[in-house]
């Protein structure tokens, strides 16, 4: 699943890329503008779906018999988003 959501991230970037540098000489509205855009369109919604369904996953893992525990759920997003972030940042 990360990997689909890893793919369907860089094949939007490689999109904007595209869109900004060889847009401009190529014209809106040709074959390569409107695969281009078509692609990037699909891309965000299997980028959006498949990230729905982790985050499903996710609270899955973090309910138990008493139902869903926000504050582990919280905790754990915390520890995975947190560190790389403050590590880019440095």
């Amino acid at each position: 699943m990360n990997s689909l959501r890893g793919i369907s991230a860089l094949t939007v970037a490689f999109v904007h890329a595209f869109q900004v540098f060889c847009l401009p000489m190529i014209g809106l509205y040709t074959f390569p503008h409107l695969f281009t855009s078509c692609l990037a369109t699909y891309s965000i919604v299997i980028f959006f779906i498949v990230s729905g369904f982790m985050i499903y996953i996710s609270v899955q893992n973090h309910s138990d018999e008493y139902g869903f525990n926000a504050l582990t759920f919280f905790k754990s997003r915390l520890l995975r988003i947190y560190p790389p972030l403050l590590a880019s940042l440095v």
